[in-house]
């Protein structure tokens, strides 16, 4: 499993802050580091309790308890954490998990066209639609409100044709399933002719 720059660094700069807390030999500072520590990699690197002073028998956990006042104890875990946190960054020790990285996409396509669509129909398609907000909807029923005027205006199919292309301009920008909606009205009752 490869590692991010970001994880790489992070474990860089644990290494370089146990180090620190080591050296600083605060014993409240190497038990914060050490749960610290404990939190952050137990479910990354394999066995991570292998070894480690107050591990429970089932290595599942540390009994922090066992560690209180054992101070060396904690220490000795401290610097076996660096070494596992070393080796997780060269890819050797680490657990593998799906890359969450990866992006999975599905994409159902069912797009029909009906030929015989009314203008009531319209609406009722356009009301299933899910990926619709409630004000997406209304506003693409009041589309197809106009477009049923324009059909009942006494005017030149040439200027019923003009308004209902801005229209469908409008559907095309609101997706596929919209857009064909839309165009089974206009293509049902012929404005382009």
């Amino acid at each position: 499993m490869s590692l991010s720059n970001e994880i790489i660094e992070m474990a860089k700069a644990d290494i370089i802050e146990i180090d620190a807390v080591i050296k600083s030999g605060d014993n409240q500072s190497c038990l914060d580091m050490h749960r610290k520590l404990d939190g952050r990699y137990q479910a990354c690197i394999q066995k991570w309790f292998s070894g480690l002073s107050g591990t429970n028998p089932d290595q599942t956990h540390i009994n922090y308890s066992r560690l209180e006042g054992r101070p060396d104890s904690v220490i000795s875990n401290l610097k076996m954490m660096r070494e596992k946190i070393h080796s997780y960054c060269l890819g050797m020790n680490s657990i593998d998990t799906p890359d969450n990285n990866k992006t999975v996409v599905n994409v159902n396509n069912n797009n029909s066209y009906n030929p015989n669509i009314t203008f009531n129909n319209a609406k009722d398609t356009i009301d299933q639609m899910q990926g619709l907000t409630y004000d997406e909807t209304e506003e693409i029923k009041k589309k197809i409100d106009e477009l049923e005027q324009i059909l009942n205006e006494r005017t030149p199919k040439k200027q019923k044709w003009e308004k209902a292309k801005k229209i469908l301009s409008f559907a095309l920008d609101k997706g596929a399933d919209v857009a064909i909606t839309i165009m089974g009205i206009i293509i049902q009752n012929k404005f382009f002719k």
